[in-house]
């Protein structure tokens, strides 16, 4: 499968490029579009990446309280 290039002043044309160039690979990808209330666990660890402040943030063990 071959794929255009996004134009360059799109916002997230890096990112974009980067999964283009990811599917253009010799191997099987499946995609899965999952809404954030069917995933809380993503939509949380999502939202508390957006508001902190520190590059990476390490659990060794997951929380599963509310």
């Amino acid at each position: 499968m071959r794929f255009k290039s996004p134009p360059l002043f799109h916002r997230y044309a890096r990112i974009i490029w980067t999964i283009k160039d990811y599917l253009e690979r010799d191997w099987n990808v499946d995609l899965a579009h999952i809404l954030r209330e069917e995933n809380s666990c993503a939509d949380f660890l999502a939202k508390l990446g957006a508001a902190n402040a520190a590059p990476i943030q390490y659990w060794g063990h997951p929380s599963w309280r509310s």
